[in-house]
């Protein structure tokens, strides 16, 4: 699902195209909250555009760009969701690490901290929200947590909850309406602040909560399992070996990855996966490995299938990685 921006259309305007990462730095700045980042060194082309659109008490910005870049800001006064379009997000909230694709969501509450990394080519949308649409006791809530060292509300938005999937439908909704100057794009934007509000209030996923045993215990489950299989990605594994590994019922583990990241135990695994094989492409220390060679040693097909599953989150090919990467 593409969202097409076409800047000729009165709903959007352009606030930046430019190659000149400074420039890109300080309209995020602008726009998005405390920004502080870094071009990483083997991005050798820098290319990012931005259109804005506001309906209602709704901001909404589109970004695209290419280069990989390594992100630490802060998130002042308002939030924001973000809906990756094309690559993958890699977010680290408040110390928990985040991770999106399409059709998932990330919610930015006030206050939150993120450090991240952007894939090569980069797509998506940001649902600036209303001051409004957080409580000021969560906002409070959610500073507190942070200056305490305590949990704070989950971040991801996935699929598997009923609540998050309508949340996600009417941004991606919204969007496609402002992109073709859609006049029930208002009415739209009332429906997405009234699901936002609805699962905000009802969220699970409140601070309180989060201290709970049963969703500590969940939490633990997904990083012993996570632990257990990037030790053991060469190896061939099913669902059952890392349920045995952690003397954990299999059912536990599957809905404790459900809940937590809103991914199955084994689709994680490739996810990690992947990400071996892209450090490991960008290694000097297996320059001169063939790339099969490279996806067989992080327990992956040597085929087109996992380099079409690569670029749909890194925004590349393998070869491109491996060419593009710098060696000292």
């Amino acid at each position: 699902m593409t969202i097409s921006i076409n800047p000729l259309i009165p709903a959007f305007q352009q606030l930046f195209r430019t190659n000149d990462f400074s420039q890109w730095e300080a309209g995020i700045n602008l726009n998005l909250g405390t920004h502080r980042s870094h071009l990483r060194s083997n991005s050798e082309t820098f290319h990012s555009c931005c259109h804005s659109a506001t309906v209602g008490s709704l901001q909404i910005l589109h970004l695209q760009g290419t280069g990989e870049l390594e992100l630490d800001r802060t998130q002042l006064e308002r939030g924001l969701l973000w809906l990756p379009l094309k690559g993958v997000s890699v977010e680290r909230i408040n110390g928990r690490v985040v991770q999106a694709t399409r059709g998932q969501a990330i919610l930015i509450r006030p206050f939150d901290h993120l450090h991240g990394l952007t894939s090569a080519e980069m797509s998506g949308v940001s649902v600036i929200l209303p001051d409004n649409i957080f409580t000021r006791a969560e906002a409070d809530n959610n500073s507190n947590a942070l200056r305490q060292g305590g949990r704070t509300p989950e971040a991801l938005l996935h699929t598997q909850r009923a609540s998050d999937q309508a949340v996600i439908a009417l941004a991606m909704e919204l969007c496609r309406a402002i992109a073709r100057c859609d006049p029930s794009s208002p009415i739209l934007a009332g429906h997405l602040l009234d699901q936002l509000e609805q699962t905000l209030s009802a969220a699970p996923e409140l601070p309180n909560r989060r201290q709970s045993l049963g969703a500590r215990r969940r939490w633990d489950v997904v990083q012993e399992a996570i632990r257990w299989m990037e030790a053991h990605l060469s190896e061939p594994f099913r669902i059952g070996d890392v349920a045995a590994a952690l003397d954990t019922p299999t059912r536990t583990i599957q809905q404790a990855f459900a809940d937590e990241l809103g991914r199955s135990p084994l689709a994680q695994a490739k996810l990690l996966r992947l990400r071996a094989l892209r450090r490991r492409l960008q290694d000097p220390q297996w320059q001169n490995l063939g790339i099969a060679t490279q996806m067989g040693a992080c327990g992956l097909p040597a085929s087109g299938e996992t380099a079409q599953a690569y670029r749909a989150i890194f925004g590349e090919r393998p070869n491109q990685t491996k060419r593009n990467c710098t060696y000292k």
